[in-house]
């Protein structure tokens, strides 16, 4: 079964490089288009930016600390050590400042509560940002790269409020979906998601507006069709940002399709 696993990340990760290659060449196709320079210009700045979302990771994995691993049981001796330490942890992260910290289940878990609320607001920001954005670009690649780069910096960001990095594992699934998430935005934009919204908008625009149904469904359609994108693609993220909290957060983590649930439930 792992080994199973480590060949799908693998291929995931394969088929990932080979779409951002593709796309990358696509733009820099149409920059040189315009311009040689520009081409150039815009080619170098895609590579500084893939070059950023690699090391973004990679410094948070070497920087932050890993998350104390939580024994199997909670009446085990081992439990009380581990919740020591984890106040030891908690006491030292900035964003519990003034806030008390007992080395007990209970005070963990109302230090974890604030830093719940801080990462909510990190990731309602974030996903508020995507839904603008790719609502309002018209352009598939051009809303593949503004998930990457706003899902990658939530998930600094939510790191830096617990202070302490996912495990490899699960970083390499956080990433994953991240990486899913991507590829989902450039695929919506040519779904035409306008050839589904325009028969329910027909009946409703004519019985409100009469005569002006001709003029009102095109723009209605073009209104609804990005509003759809933008809520898709800011759902997305919501769930990108609930699995980082709960791997980052220290309690406990349950099992992978547990966080899974947890995340979609908890951003619809």
């Amino acid at each position: 079964m792992k080994r199973i696993a480590t060949l799908t990340a693998v291929l995931v990760t394969v088929v990932f490089a080979l779409f951002v290659l593709r796309e990358t060449a696509d733009v820099v196709t149409l920059a040189s288009a315009l311009h040689p320079t520009f081409g150039r210009v815009v080619l170098w700045c895609l590579v500084s930016l893939y070059a950023l979302c690699l090391g973004v990771p990679t410094v948070l994995f070497l920087r932050l600390r890993k998350p104390l691993a939580a024994p199997a049981s909670e009446s085990a001796e081992e439990f009380d050590r581990y919740l020591r330490q984890l106040t030891k942890q908690l006491s030292r992260n900035p964003h519990l400042a003034g806030v008390p910290v007992t080395a007990d289940r209970a005070g963990v878990e109302r230090a974890v509560q604030v830093l719940h609320g801080r990462a909510d607001a990190c990731i309602n920001r974030e996903a508020s940002l995507v839904f603008v954005s790719t609502a309002v670009s018209q352009s598939g690649r051009l809303d593949g790269l503004m998930v990457l780069v706003a899902q990658t910096r939530m998930i600094w960001r939510i790191a830096h409020v617990y202070w302490q990095r996912p495990g490899l594992r699960e970083m390499g699934y956080l990433y994953a979906n991240v990486g899913a998430t991507v590829f989902a935005a450039q695929t919506i934009e040519d779904l035409d998601l306008s050839e589904l919204v325009e028969p329910l908008l027909a009946p409703v625009l004519a019985t409100v507006a009469g005569g002006a149904t001709v003029v009102l469904i095109p723009i209605a359609t073009l209104v609804s069709d990005s509003l759809l994108q933008g809520t898709v693609n800011a759902l997305l993220t919501f769930r990108v940002g609930c699995i980082a909290k709960r791997y980052c957060s220290g309690l406990p983590l349950p099992e992978r399709q547990a966080v899974r649930r947890a995340a979609t439930s908890e951003a619809v």
